[in-house]
């Protein structure tokens, strides 16, 4: 047989441009319908058999159970998701993706597919370069609905025709005999060409070739769609060692229930694919065993089976499949540092990563929170070893804020150079603002812990008519903190942001100062307490007004 190295590049060609075609098609579909998604998943989670609808639609949507499930896993990364609701969404994607193997069966076996594909590309084409960017993303699905097919029709091509290259089927015929062995051998095979591919729906295509051309029987070809479906976990469990420790769980999740899948389908196989054998042979009147054409159409049932009767199955043990899988990734207690949701690597587009920096925008504004209250904390403390450890703790906490606003800013900065739908731009430019100015409030905090130190350090007392009165402005910049905290949360979701409160409770902050700051300078010159006590007095007011200033412009930013 002449199958050199021209034949097997011309087969990674073929395969390359399926992937391309497949990767394109997911981004595209992710971009087109990411907001979408989004209001789908709030709701489609609240039991498991929607979770499991809701997953298996947009892995059917987006045609790539991959990016669906790290999709999923990046919601549980974000916070949006918990670890139960994400096992149901995988659990549907894994039916799903069954979806991908039917389209190609049904099309790409059925139909001349390069009389499809070139139409599609031509029409796609003009589209790529409009100027709206939503157009742009409907180019890029046809482009890719495209390039799937028009792989799989190369694929087709490059594979050697069995009848005139009979050696090969001499060749493979020593390891398709029956046997545990044999089966396992081919689940492993199945398994590894998804590592390398990276691609469970490039795998199926070259698997349903294969059948089709001969290489493989159909038992075979079964076995190796159980080690595809093994195999596609890998993506999600590599994308997922960068996120949380909920993600690596939901990725672990996705790894166990597929391989426990495997074990229990290994000792049915020969049942499983007699039925599969049967409803085929009723859709089209003659056994994928002994008719090479019909063999695709029998694959897509024992997918479709294998997969069903799994989920059917796992479905009634979600609750302590949870436990298990907490059980082996068990939490770890104590304070958290660095950014907790944004992860690199982990998102295949720029318009799913908006979920996570918008998660860790409010997490960020929640850390400058829990240091306000810390002044709180060392304002009422009057042991001065008590006072020194809390502004030792302030201190780290203002230098991780630094470092966290750094690699948000960053982390926007390379997002805002990606191809972004004008929401999401907008709202990049948005969350710039906000974190800068929650980072000012950071560092205002850490000003009045230096005040608060100093006056401690020097012995400095304040009369209980100044303590009210800092506390009446802590009392203020506390309530419009909160009002802020409830804007951020609605704004950055898309809702109405109260204007009018924040600007009335800023206000407010402005003329406790004014009051403060006039009435000081002349119970001062009363000599009514010390010089010094003033001046930290008012140094403390005029640092909780800049505060202030930047809680409202947090509140702007959302509007702009």
């Amino acid at each position: 047989m002449d199958f050199g190295l021209l034949h097997i590049l011309k087969m990674l060609g073929a395969i390359v441009i399926f992937l391309y075609g497949m990767r394109l098609l997911s981004e595209a579909m992710q971009k087109v319908a990411g907001e979408r998604l989004r209001r789908v998943l709030r709701k489609m989670t609240k039991n498991y058999f929607t979770g499991i609808l809701s997953g298996l639609l947009i892995t059917a949507v987006i045609q790539s159970s991959s990016a669906s499930t790290v999709m999923f896993i990046s919601f549980v990364n974000a916070g949006l998701l918990s670890l139960t609701e994400s096992i149901s969404l995988i659990l549907g994607a894994n039916i799903g993706t069954t979806i991908t193997t039917w389209i190609i069966t049904l099309l790409g076996f059925k139909i001349e597919i390069g009389s499809l594909c070139l139409p599609l590309i031509a029409v796609s084409f003009p589209l790529l370069f409009s100027r709206r960017k939503n157009l742009r993303s409907w180019g890029e699905v046809l482009f890719g609905f495209s390039l799937l097919f028009l792989g799989l029709d190369f694929l087709k091509i490059a594979i050697p025709d069995i009848h005139n290259n009979p050696e090969v089927l001499a060749f493979l015929k020593q390891y398709t005999g029956s046997g545990l062995a044999n089966l396992w051998l081919f689940i492993i095979a199945g398994l590894v060409v998804t590592l390398i591919v990276q691609s469970s729906s490039a795998v199926l295509a070259l698997i349903l070739v294969m059948c089709g051309n001969g290489w493989i029987g159909f038992e075979m070809g079964a076995a190796m769609i159980i080690g595809s479906n093994i195999g596609t976990t890998v993506t999600a469990n590599v994308a997922a060692l960068v996120a949380n420790i909920q993600a690596r769980k939901a990725a672990l999740a996705h790894f166990v229930f597929n391989l426990m899948g495997a074990v229990i389908v290994s000792v049915f196989f020969s049942s499983l694919v007699d039925a599969s054998d049967w409803i085929a042979t009723h859709l089209q009147g003659s056994s994928p065993a002994t008719d090479i054409l019909v063999v695709p159409i029998g694959l897509s049932v024992f997918h479709t089976l294998f997969n069903g009767i799994n989920v059917l199955i796992m479905v009634w043990f979600i609750k302590a499949y949870v436990r298990i899988i907490d059980n082996i990734f068990p939490e770890r207690k104590g304070r958290k540092s660095g950014l907790k949701f944004i992860t690199t690597g982990l998102l295949s587009t720029s318009e799913m990563s908006m979920l996570q920096v918008r998660k860790e925008v409010n997490n960020y504004t929640d850390q400058a929170y829990d240091m306000y209250r810390l002044v709180g904390h060392m304002f009422k403390e009057t042991n001065p070893t008590k006072i020194q450890n809390l502004f030792e703790e302030l201190e780290i906490m203002e230098n991780q804020m630094d470092e966290n606003e750094a690699e948000i800013a960053n982390y926007l900065s390379q997002l805002s150079e990606t191809d972004l739908s004008i929401s999401a731009s907008r709202k990049i430019r948005s969350m710039l603002k906000i974190s800068d100015n929650i980072e000012s409030i950071a560092d205002n905090c850490y000003n009045l812990g230096r005040i608060l130190k100093r006056k401690s350090e020097n012995r400095v007392w304040f009369t209980p008519e100044l303590r009210d009165q800092i506390s009446d402005i802590f009392n203020r910049v506390d309530a419009a903190f909160d009002h802020m905290q409830k804007n951020l949360h609605a704004g950055l979701e898309g809702k109405r942001v109260d204007m009018n409160l924040a600007y009335d409770l800023e206000n407010n902050i402005n003329d406790c100062r004014n009051s403060l700051k006039d009435s000081t300078i002349d119970d001062v010159k009363k000599k009514e307490y010390r010089y010094q006590a003033g001046v930290l007095f008012l140094d403390m007011v005029s640092v909780s007004e800049n505060i202030g200033d930047h809680i409202i412009n947090v509140s702007q930013a959302l509007t702009d």
